[in-house]
């Protein structure tokens, strides 16, 4: 098989697998259901856990870069650790200040103290961090994946920690 075919099939593999799992699922619940059984609800609530997964899928797709970038991401435990040739670090996502994204380029996390930590979209690894971030109150993967492939230049942040005068006022002020 071409290499650019083989690499098309490990990156959208699991959203059509899972794709079409919910639908066969949902259809199967349908006929159960038009037959008279009450079974259909419970095949028809696996087909829409199915129809999240392939969602989540989906978005982890559009964001994969194959990992034959510099370097190598670990994830343990809500610490983001990158090793690359020129340099890396370590950064908890607690104490993350910002998330920031170089469109087809890479990820910077900037933490409240000390320096950002820049990451390539296509390290090694690098594909779990929209699923380490979420985490962060108010993180949205998929808006991640659309910075990341966007065709905008410069550095986009997709999120920000909310200060803590604005996260203690009341809801009617």
């Amino acid at each position: 098989m071409r290499p650019e075919v083989l690499k098309f099939v490990e990156r959208w593999a699991e959203t059509g697998i899972s794709g079409a799992l919910a639908l066969g699922l949902c259809w199967t619940g349908g006929v159960a259901l038009s037959n008279g059984g009450w079974l259909g609800w419970f095949i028809i609530a696996a087909g829409l856990a199915a129809a999240l997964w392939c969602r989540a899928a989906w978005v982890r797709a559009r964001m994969s870069r194959h990992g034959d970038g510099p370097g190598m991401v670990v994830i343990e435990e809500r610490r983001i650790g990158y090793y690359g040739p020129y340099g890396g670090g370590f950064v908890d996502v607690d104490a993350l200040d910002s998330v920031s994204l170089r469109p087809g380029d890479g990820w910077v996390l900037t933490p409240a103290e000390g320096v950002p930590l820049i990451i390539p979209a296509a390290a090694a690894g690098a594909d779990g961090l929209a699923d380490a971030l979420t985490a962060l109150p108010g993180f949205r993967a998929d808006r991640a994946a659309e910075a990341l492939s966007g065709g905008r230049d410069g550095l986009l942040t997709i999120w920000r920690r909310p200060s803590p005068a604005l996260a203690h006022r009341s809801p009617g002020a």
